[in-house]
């Protein structure tokens, strides 16, 4: 595990909602950088994460997905987008799917 290579960008590109883009490793030695980039921003209505060059995501990870989901509250809408099937299978398992927005390519 290593934050080599990581990165967390984020845009709005609509008003009110926030896309962080995940790149590298989501894990113990990165998750903080997530929470930390998503508490930068205020007034927002939608959260969407995009996992698409998300390489890997363990418990501490999936800690940062859940606290982004309690930050941005149950009443705005979190999305979970372009999720590797290795990440989404790992969402599935933990039963995290539905709360945290899991989009499926059909």
């Amino acid at each position: 595990m290593s934050d080599q290579g990581f990165r967390v960008t984020s845009s709005m590109p609509t008003h009110g909602v926030l896309v962080l883009a995940v790149v590298g490793e989501l894990d113990a030695d990165t998750s903080d950088r997530l929470t930390g980039e998503f508490d930068q921003w205020l007034g927002i209505s939608e959260l969407v994460i995009d996992l698409h060059d998300c390489t890997f995501i363990d418990s501490r990870g999936l800690g940062a997905l859940i606290e982004c989901r309690r930050q941005i509250g149950f009443d705005a809408t979190m999305r979970l987008r372009g999720v590797p099937s290795s990440i989404e299978h790992t969402l599935r398992l933990a039963g995290l799917e539905t709360a945290l927005g899991l989009e499926t390519v059909a």
